[in-house]
């Protein structure tokens, strides 16, 4: 099991890197060409936004204060000149999340925070 420590630290690195995703999700509407494309970035976008409130609310459980961070992975996805090429990263991201958040679901035995870790799985098994 996670100490209350690394839980808090694993917590905050997902929702920075959570931020940054849908940070990166907008970035990437201007690059869509299609109402498919714009569609897909939009439930990104939304999932990304529903991801990090369940991080916050983790947080906050804990009695942690949240922070303003982004994750650097906003500048990488936005360095990218297609929207190929940001999709690509943007996939990798979100499976990235995704073993993390299997990670932290298999250390702690905190109802609430299985809950709303739940909630973000689900978020990135939805790709």
């Amino acid at each position: 099991m996670f100490s209350e420590r690394e839980m808090v630290e694993a917590l905050r690195e997902l929702l920075a890197a959570e931020r940054a995703g849908a940070r990166a999700a907008t970035a990437c509407l201007a690059l869509a060409q299609s109402s498919d494309e714009r569609e897909q970035l939009q439930q990104l976008h939304q999932r990304e936004v529903d991801s990090c409130r369940a991080l916050l609310a983790c947080l906050i459980h804990l009695g942690v204060t949240p922070g303003n961070d982004v994750g650097e992975f906003y500048n990488k996805v936005i360095a990218l000149d297609t929207l190929d090429e940001r999709l690509l990263l943007i996939d990798k991201g979100q499976r990235w999340v995704l073993r993390r958040v299997e990670l932290l679901l298999a250390n702690t035995d905190d109802e609430s925070i299985r809950a709303e870790l739940e909630l973000v799985r689900c978020h990135h098994q939805a790709e």
